[in-house]
């Protein structure tokens, strides 16, 4: 069940100042689904290895079986935000925005799953047996951001300008409180039958901290109380020195200061890091609707990972991880409302961290990635009526440096396809009636990286019709997976791969007033 309302007021006090003010409450409850497990090739370990993959494992070819509890398995999460908009234009090329965000959310998860236990929550290769294992999570968290841009648009002798400046500070705090479910046999894990594998019994949730209860346990669960500033300033000049040619050059300065408390040992760590993110990029107009354009440009992610909720003895001594990115593309105008777009980009990913094999819980700062690809789309209208999207994107993500004895030089990345295409059309019959066909198509790829179970590819059909019943009332009905074919959307690990939706058919009425 999902609910929610978004109340927002426009103030205009002058011609040149607007401010809304916008609240949002959010409601979302549903049964979680952590998926199928993989097929187990052979009883040695590793079963299955990148050059022998195995693949997710369908009881019956009945991707709709549920290996999770009907009972335990809920996500109920609850949202509420209030934004605040300020914007002025100062006259003279000066203009200024200032956006306030605050965000409370509470979240919480239980999973029943296919995991834990010797088989590690795969079938065995006879096909009797898989591990269950279960845990919750509560991850309650608060934001609160403020952001303001300034653009200034000008004009030093024959060279126009635009630039934008501005600063954003902010705070995250939060909790991320973990617990594991102990089965009716006293362990963390049970054996299931993949044939009948929804799950009715009782699970006892219990934190598990050093001491304090271990059944043939070592890992204890996260309960970490944390905090997070981010202090940011940024400046860019985009220079158009002729109407042919423009030049972007900009740099952002970020500071991550996060503190985390973990509860478990009454244990407080804290890390800073500053870091400076150059951008830059050179864009030529060979004519009025053609753009060819080359840019450079570097961001971080603190080691604390993106959801910034824990630090450990290993990752508090860790550097932020970089991104490097080069791309080089070119935009057309087709038709004034047709663009085409194309582009090929190079991106590294360095200071991964790589566990430390004589140092558990720690890391090594040397991993890894590149991710080459290239992205084309067809946007826009063919004709008064069509309406049309194309895209296609060919992505070559690949592990750069050994991380484990099974994520290696040369694997592929999780969840990343080579190839993934779509095309969307809408076509307008009459003013009140119009259709839309479109395909999806991703080839095969792996669900996580050390490339031993793969993913196969898929092609899945949608389709909706559209009825402008009056000018504010119009009416929806949206088919996704009109075929019903079976398809793997999405995955956590080797053994919680979760299906695409079958067929699924939804109306909506959208209201003007």
């Amino acid at each position: 069940m999902r609910c929610g309302f978004n109340p927002t007021i426009t103030w205009k006090p002058d011609a040149s100042t607007k401010i809304r003010l916008s609240y949002e409450h959010f409601h979302d409850e549903r049964t979680a689904d952590r998926g199928n497990p993989s097929q187990r090739l052979s009883f040695v370990s590793p079963s299955s290895t990148r050059f022998n993959p195995a693949a997710p494992f369908v009881p019956g070819g009945d991707v709709t079986r549920y290996f999770g509890s009907p009972d335990l398995n809920v996500a109920p999460a609850n949202v509420d935000t209030v934004m605040a908009f300020v914007e002025h234009d100062f006259g003279g090329g000066l203009s200024v925005k200032n956006s306030s965000y605050f965000a409370d959310y509470k979240k919480f998860y239980q999973n029943v799953h296919p995991g834990n236990g010797p088989l590690s929550g795969a079938i065995n290769p006879i096909d009797t047996a898989f591990s269950r294992a279960a845990y919750n999570h509560e991850t309650d968290r608060e934001n609160l951001f403020n952001q303001t841009d300034f653009v200034f648009k000008g004009s030093a002798g024959p060279i126009f300008h635009t630039m934008a400046f501005g600063t954003e500070f902010g705070r995250q705090t939060g909790l991320d409180l973990r617990n594991t479910g102990i089965f009716p046999n006293g362990t963390n894990t049970i054996v299931g039958n993949p044939w009948d594998p929804t799950y009715f019994g009782p699970v006892a949730f219990i934190h598990l901290f050093p001491g304090a209860f271990s059944p043939g346990i070592s890992t204890a669960d996260s309960n970490s109380k944390y905090r997070l500033n981010v202090g940011s300033v940024y400046a860019r000049d985009t220079v158009e020195i002729t109407p042919w040619l423009q030049v972007i050059g900009g740099a952002r300065m970020d500071t991550f200061d996060i503190a985390a408390l973990d509860q478990n040992t009454n244990t407080h760590r804290a890390r800073l890091d500053n870091v400076v993110s150059p951008q830059g990029a050179v864009i030529l107009k060979p004519s009025e609707n053609v753009s060819i354009y080359g840019m450079y440009s570097v961001s971080y992610l603190p080691a604390s990972g993106d959801q910034f909720s824990a630090l450990t003895s290993g990752t508090v001594l860790l550097a932020p991880q970089k991104f490097e990115n080069k791309e080089v593309g070119v935009k057309w105008n087709i038709f004034p409302r047709l663009l085409f777009s194309a582009a090929i980009y190079d991106l590294n990913r360095t200071n991964v961290p790589l566990p430390d094999p004589n140092n558990p819980g720690f890391f090594i700062v040397s991993g890894k990635n590149r991710i080459r690809g290239f992205e084309t789309e067809l946007k826009g209208y063919v004709s008064g009526d069509w309406q049309t999207s194309l895209g296609y994107a060919y992505t070559d993500a690949r592990i750069s440096s050994d991380t484990s004895t099974a994520i290696v030089k040369g694997n592929r990345i999780q969840l990343v396809p080579f190839s993934q295409f779509s095309w969307w059309n809408k076509y307008q019959f009459t003013p009140v009636w119009s259709a839309a066909l479109g395909t999806i198509y991703f080839s095969n790829s792996y669900a996580s990286s050390d490339d031993t179970v793969r993913l196969p590819r898929f092609v899945r059909f949608d389709g909706a019709i559209y009825a402008q019943i009056t000018p504010t009332w119009k009416v929806e009905l949206n088919v996704e997976n009109i075929l019903n074919k079976p398809y793997w959307a999405s995955t956590d690990r080797n053994n919680n791969i979760s299906p695409g939706q079958t067929r699924t058919v939804r109306s909506t009425t959208f209201v003007r007033f």
